[in-house]
C-alpha cells in the first residue's frame, strides 16, 4: 500500500500544479503514469488538456477514457472535480486490483459511473485503512461538489500521518477555526482510535462549536481509553458545567485534579464553578492556589479581586483590603485590566470576545 500511496501523491502532486495553472488534464489513467529512471511517477500526455478561464467548469466535448470518467464529463463538464474522480478510480484500482466499474459496453459503463455507487474498497481489500476508504469514495462522489475542494485534499487525506493531522488541528484550534480543527483532530482519530489524547482534542472542538453532548461522547471516550487523562475529566466538567450539571461537573473537576494536582487550569476551572455557584470561600481558595501554582494566571488574580472587593467575603476587613490591592496591582502588572470586571463574563454566549482565552479551558 505504502507503494500506491507514494505513486498517488506524486501525481496528485503534479496534477494539484497543473490545476493551479488552470489546466484541466482530461485524461487522467494508468497509461498516462509514467515513471523516470529513479521510480518516480510522472504525468504524461495532456493532448487533450483544456484551459478554465474564470470559471470552475466549462462545457466542452465528450473526450477522455469511460473507465476513469467523471459522471459529468459523459456529459460535456469539465473540471479539476474530474480530474479529481479520475485519480480516485486510479486509486481504487491501486489499491483493490480492480476497476470502481467494468461492464460490456459504453453505454453500460457510463450507466454505472452515473448512477451506481463502487463496492466499498474495504470489502475488496480488508487491509485498506478506514480512511484511506473514505477519502476515495469522497473523491468518488457523482456530484462534483460534494468531493474535496481540490486534488491536495485528496491526497492528504489518503496520505496524512496522525501527527500531520494533530498537527495541523491544533493550528486551526489555535486560530479559532473550529471546524477545520474538529475535522482535523476526526481524520487523526481514523489514523489511531486507540489514543485517548486525540479524542480529548475532538471533545474540545465540539465545546466551542457547543456541541455538548457530542463533546460529552468524546470527553468519555478519551477517559475510557485512558482512566488516567486528567484533562478528558477537566473537560467534560467544563461541559457539565455548561449544561448545568453543577454536582457532576464538581465531581469531575474533583478527580481531574487528585490526578493532576500541579495543573493550574483545572483548579481555575473548579475555581470559576464555584464562583458561578455563589461558593465565594471556597472559590477564592481555588484562585488563590492557582497563583501559587502559576503566579502569572491573569484571570485568577481578577477572580481574587472581584470576590474579596464584593463584600461576600467574612474576612478580617484590613486583611481584605490588604490582599484585594495585591490581586489588582498583579493583574495591572501582567497588562490585563481590563479582566477586573470579568465576573460576568460567560464563555458560552461570548465565546470569542477581545480578552476570551481558551487555553484557560484546555
Amino acid at each position: 500500500m505504502e507503494e500506491a500511496i507514494t505513486i498517488l501523491s506524486q501525481i496528485g502532486q503534479a496534477l494539484h500544479y497543473a490545476h493551479q495553472q488552470h489546466v484541466i488534464h482530461r485524461d487522467i489513467k494508468p497509461e498516462n503514469i509514467l515513471f523516470n529512471e529513479k521510480g518516480d511517477a510522472l504525468l504524461a500526455d495532456f493532448g487533450i488538456a483544456t484551459v478554465l478561464t474564470t470559471a470552475s467548469a466549462k462545457q466542452t466535448t465528450i473526450l477522455g477514457t469511460p473507465s476513469y470518467m467523471a459522471p459529468e464529463q459523459f456529459r460535456g463538464i469539465i473540471s479539476s472535480e474530474s480530474d479529481q474522480y479520475a485519480l480516485g478510480c486510479i486509486a481504487y484500482e491501486l489499491l483493490t486490483l480492480r476497476k470502481p466499474f467494468t461492464a460490456p459496453d459504453l453505454v453500460a459503463l457510463m450507466f454505472k459511473h452515473v448512477t451506481e455507487h463502487p463496492v466499498p474498497p474495504k470489502q475488496l481489500n480488508p487491509q485498506l485503512p478506514v480512511y484511506v476508504e473514505q477519502a476515495i469514495l469522497k473523491a468518488l462522489e457523482k456530484e462534483r461538489l460534494d468531493r474535496y475542494t481540490d486534488v491536495f485534499s485528496f491526497i492528504k487525506a489518503i496520505s496524512g500521518t496522525k501527527e500531520q493531522w494533530l498537527e495541523e488541528g491544533n493550528a486551526h484550534y489555535k486560530a479559532r477555526r473550529k471546524e477545520e480543527a474538529l475535522a482535523a483532530f476526526e481524520q487523526a482519530i481514523l489514523r489511531d482510535p486507540n489514543d485517548a489524547s486525540l479524542y480529548d482534542h475532538k471533545g474540545k472542538s465540539l465545546m466551542w462549536l457547543w456541541r455538548y453532548e457530542e463533546a460529552l461522547e468524546a470527553f468519555e471516550q478519551a477517559i475510557r481509553l485512558d482512566p488516567n487523562n486528567a484533562s478528558a475529566y477537566c473537560n467534560k466538567g467544563t461541559v457539565l458545567r455548561w449544561l448545568d450539571r453543577d454536582d457532576e461537573a464538581l465531581a469531575m473537576y474533583n478527580r481531574a485534579i487528585e490526578l493532576a494536582p500541579d495543573a493550574a487550569w483545572q483548579h481555575h476551572n473548579k475555581a470559576i464553578h464555584l464562583k458561578e455557584l455563589g461558593r465565594d470561600e471556597e472559590s477564592l481558595q481555588s484562585f488563590r492556589l492557582v497563583t501559587r501554582l502559576d503566579p502569572n494566571n491573569v484571570d485568577a488574580w481578577a477572580n481574587i479581586w472581584d470576590i474579596l472587593t464584593s463584600g461576600r467575603i467574612d474576612m478580617d476587613k484590613e486583611a481584605r483590603r490588604r490582599e484585594a490591592r495585591q490581586a489588582h496591582e498583579r493583574v495591572n502588572e501582567l497588562g490585563g485590566h481590563a479582566l477586573i470586571a470579568l465576573a460576568e463574563y460567560d464563555p458560552r454566549t461570548e465565546p470569542y470576545g477581545d480578552d476570551y482565552d481558551d487555553d484557560l479551558y484546555e
